[in-house]
């Protein structure tokens, strides 16, 4: 029939905002363990916690 799980996440996240929040709420919505999350950029180095969600894409695009 179809997927009837609810989402996890309902809205999208604000250019402006500082992308380390985000890491714990997605450790904790999938039960994993504190510190397994992270965002790391083209070179393959890690990004820090306080850089914005559009300073991010911006090193993507």
């Amino acid at each position: 029939m179809g997927n009837k799980e609810k989402p996890i996440r309902y809205r999208k996240v604000r250019e402006d905002a500082e992308i380390g929040p985000f890491l714990t709420k997605i450790e904790k919505q999938l039960g994993l363990p504190g510190g397994s999350v992270k965002v790391v950029g083209p070179n393959g180095r890690k990004i820090r916690s306080d850089a914005s969600v559009a300073a991010i894409r911006k090193k993507w695009d």
